[in-house]
């Protein structure tokens, strides 16, 4: 039986309901910091999934839930979030991020294990020469084929008309469910992950964000609210209370949409428990 519990999940009773009732239709789930992240696992699957984590332990955990009773198939990448983000997304060229990690490594590796470099091909993956794609540790986890997130999101651009503008009905095409480690000068405990993000790591997630193209990508971003993040006070935003090893703390959540009034998921609809108990009698009724 697999473990479910890490840090900030968000797989408490209320909190992944809570943000499910936030998340618009879309075809293509895109998660940076995995995690295990508990919306993915309760959420309607998307036509397509894919999961990231810089930490190689989480991808294998992701490996083995897509094989269980209530897993689904996954694309998995064991890299940096960010910067797969910016090259999969078009935000940027990519290029490989220099210095060192929260935890004082080369950034170039992730618990221990080597990331290719932009200009090597993943073994097993169908990236080619130089091409500067993210490494695949597993893809789709009940053995479908390989397929980078790169040629996924091809399939939004391919789907762009010749005006640049995106009709009503694909502007969810893909939906990006960002839950970064909390900043750490917000938290009231010490380092907690395997791969944290330091300041500068934020700010080039944050700078990466608000790069992003909203008339085509809907994001919502987790978080404490600090000054770091005041890059997102345009965005839409709504505070909420959540569970941590420090007790309840105030989080919030960003979006680059306004709050949908079409949702991917209606399973959890209502404030609490007993509202949804209440409209799910009235269903049956």
């Amino acid at each position: 039986r697999l473990n479910n519990s890490y840090p900030g999940g968000k797989s408490g009773a209320g909190i992944y309901q809570r943000l499910i009732n936030l998340i618009p239709r879309h075809r293509i789930l895109i998660v940076p910091f995995a995690g295990h992240c508990g919306v993915v696992r309760n959420i309607r699957p998307a036509e397509h999934t894919i999961v990231i984590d810089q930490n190689p332990a989480v991808c294998q955990w992701w490996a083995d839930w897509s094989r269980t009773k209530h897993g689904r198939d996954l694309e998995i990448h064991n890299c940096d979030g960010i910067e797969w983000l910016r090259y999969s997304l078009g935000c940027t060229e990519y290029s490989a991020p220099s210095g060192r990690d929260a935890a004082g490594r080369d950034i170039g590796s992730a618990g221990g294990r080597s990331r290719n470099s932009p200009g090597s091909a993943a073994p097993g993956s169908d990236a080619g020469p130089g091409d500067g794609r993210s490494s695949v540790t597993g893809s789709r986890g009940r053995g479908g084929s390989r397929r980078n997130g790169r040629l996924v999101m091809d399939k939004v651009l391919d789907a762009q008309p010749s005006d640049g503008v995106l009709p009503q009905e694909t502007v969810a095409e893909a939906f990006i469910m960002a839950d970064p480690p909390y900043v750490l000068s917000e938290r009231s405990g010490g380092r907690i992950y395997e791969c944290e993000l330091t300041d500068e790591d934020h700010q080039r997630f944050l700078g990466t964000a608000t790069r992003i193209d909203a008339t085509r990508y809907r994001m919502m971003i987790c978080g404490y609210s600090c000054e770091l993040y005041a890059a997102l006070d345009p965005w839409e935003s709504i505070d909420h209370r959540v569970p941590t090893r420090g007790g309840l703390q105030d989080e919030r959540i960003w979006m680059n949409y306004p709050r949908p009034v079409e949702l991917h998921d209606y399973a959890y609809i209502g404030d609490g428990r007993r509202s949804r108990e209440r409209i799910r009698r009235r269903q049956k009724n």
